[in-house]
């Protein structure tokens, strides 16, 4: 038996308890060689949230802070659904205690708070994954073997388009999973080139604004 906890009780944690259900002891739906997951406990700021994850789950072990948490029900990993400007504590914090994390994207607002995570859950042995569900979507690893055998022709190009919200905004966060299964054809990447358009014009760095849900400066409609 795996046990879980999650940091921050928010609209995506509801689809990562959703997901942990799926392994519940009860469940006639889980597979044999499927672990059983049992979630143990919460983190949140906000007692509202907290107060919503023990009605979903029944589960009253709830912490404000989470050094606390983790000290108290000793999780094997943890899911961090928090805002990506809120990403960094709750991993330390894991990496701390020898709990494996499951992180949410976008992974932080900058490259070191990156390098930082890494850096520490790597000394501390733990496993650091970040939230890019297509990596285990079946469809996508079929499509790529379809490539792989040559059954559909040679790939030669990839265009993705998503959910036409404001260019940064979409580039940055949901569009993480874009450019990620992007990369389960393509490979890893040689090389970027970019151009950043807003109302029609090239982009200046004035043009920038916040993105949405703490995931830092974002910049243009296109």
């Amino acid at each position: 038996m795996l046990r879980t906890a999650i940091v921050g009780y928010g609209g995506v944690a509801r689809s990562h308890v959703t997901d942990l259900e799926f392994f519940s002891a009860d469940n006639p739906l889980r597979g044999p060689e499927d672990p059983i997951v049992e979630i143990v406990g919460c983190c949140d700021v906000s007692p509202a949230a907290l107060q919503a994850f023990s009605e979903r789950t029944g589960t009253n072990a709830l912490y404000a802070d989470v050094d606390t948490m983790l000290q108290d029900v000793h999780p094997d990993f943890v899911c961090i659904a928090t805002c990506a400007d809120a990403h960094v504590q709750p991993v330390l914090a894991a990496a701390r205690h020898g709990v494996h994390v499951l992180c949410e994207k976008p992974l932080a607002t900058e490259c070191a708070e990156c390098d930082e995570m890494v850096r520490a859950c790597d000394e501390a042995g733990v496993q650091f994954v970040v939230s890019h569900q297509r990596r285990s979507d079946p469809v996508h690893w079929y499509a790529r073997k379809l490539v792989d055998e040559g059954r559909i022709g040679t790939l030669r190009y990839i265009r993705g388009g998503a959910k036409s919200r404001r260019g940064g905004n979409e580039l940055h966060n949901i569009g993480s999973h874009l450019t990620d299964a992007i990369g389960i054809f393509g490979g890893d990447i040689d090389w970027v080139s970019a151009y950043c358009s807003v109302d029609g014009r090239a982009c200046t760095r004035e043009d920038r604004e916040p993105g949405d849900r703490g995931a830092g400066w974002v910049l243009g409609d296109r």
